[in-house]
């Protein structure tokens, strides 16, 4: 990403001062912007986003100089910006050191010598360019490691959590609830139906499917539950604080009224259906693979009484699993 050109603030309440620095100025690849008094200078400083300079006459009415570097100085937003005194004053030792103490890194003497001014303009451009590349080089930084982070955790096709983000959250979950005494429900989801989509219509048309149920599923959980893609047409939803069977059932009747609705792809009707298995903490289990384990044996049977059901973990179920 190119960087914006640098700004250069020249604070003068006498307008042909303002025009012969800006004439000294003009072969820059710099903006010039121009404010005739103290407190134009200020809201100059606070609104533009790339200011590398502010060239700053001394002797003006209302506010002078040294009251504007002082009051830059003191704010966070603008007391980084360099500020060059253009001064009639006698150089003389208090002054200067009035400068200096006000917030000054330089200054120059009216009337101005071009040469000097240019020399000194150019020193401080290259260091806001060398400031703005590294902060651009930070900024790309931080975005890369934030995207590389989302997507270690994030499943690339559905946007969903991943099995390895949904291991981490589950045990966050399980010590939260063994801590208050809560109730946990591990929701195994798989699709049936699903391979025939593929296999009739295409894997784009399977994508689609996916990327279609994981959005209805993510509109139908708790702000609080945590949803994510474990694997191939397989999702997990922890429901937490889920202790009321009622709220579960019509949760669940939701899911399937919503899944099993149809997916429109290229004028045809995509349609699934859904087989969901139960696992509660700490009833059924108080390790995460076991309660994932459990979850899938009961999903698998719902599956063999015919699919759109659900069925809850009990010890009693077999260990019958299929790919479908």
């Amino acid at each position: 990403m190119p960087i914006n050109a640098p700004q250069i603030l020249i604070v003068d309440d006498v307008a042909a001062n303002r025009i012969a620095l800006r004439k000294i100025l003009r072969d820059y690849d710099a903006e010039i912007v121009e404010a005739d008094s103290g407190i134009e200078a200020l809201k100059h400083a606070v609104n533009l986003k790339n200011l590398a300079l502010i060239l700053l006459d001394v002797q003006m009415p209302e506010m002078d100089g040294y009251e504007v570097a002082e009051i830059l100085r003191e704010e966070d937003q603008t007391n980084h910006i360099p500020i060059i005194f253009i001064t009639a004053v006698h150089r003389d030792e208090s002054h200067v050191l009035k400068g200096y103490s006000s917030g000054a890194v330089d200054y120059i003497p009216k009337p101005i010598d071009p040469d000097i001014l240019r020399s000194k303009v150019s020193i401080f451009l290259k260091l806001w360019r060398m400031r703005a590349e590294l902060e651009q080089e930070i900024q790309r930084r931080v975005e890369a490691e934030q995207k590389s982070y989302h997507l270690a955790r994030h499943d690339e096709l559905t946007s969903l959590y991943n099995r390895r983000a949904l291991m981490e959250l589950f045990a966050g979950e399980l010590n939260r609830a063994s801590r208050t005494n809560t109730v946990l429900k591990v929701l195994m989801i798989d699709l049936d139906g699903f391979k025939a989509v593929n296999d009739n219509l295409g894997h784009e048309a399977g994508d689609i499917t996916l990327i279609e149920v994981a959005s209805r599923l993510h509109t139908l959980i708790r702000n609080y539950d945590i949803l994510a893609r474990a694997g191939g047409d397989e999702f997990v939803i922890l429901m937490v604080d889920m202790d009321d069977p009622l709220i579960l059932t019509k949760k669940i009747a939701d899911i399937i009224d919503k899944v099993t609705a149809p997916i429109e792809f290229n004028g045809q009707l995509i349609q699934v259906g859904v087989s969901i298995g139960i696992a509660e903490y700490p009833g059924d289990g108080c390790e995460i693979n076991e309660l994932l384990r459990h979850a899938d044996k009961a999903m698998y049977a719902a599956k063999r009484l015919g699919g759109n059901r659900i069925q809850h973990y009990n010890p009693n179920l077999s260990d019958y699993s299929s790919e479908e």
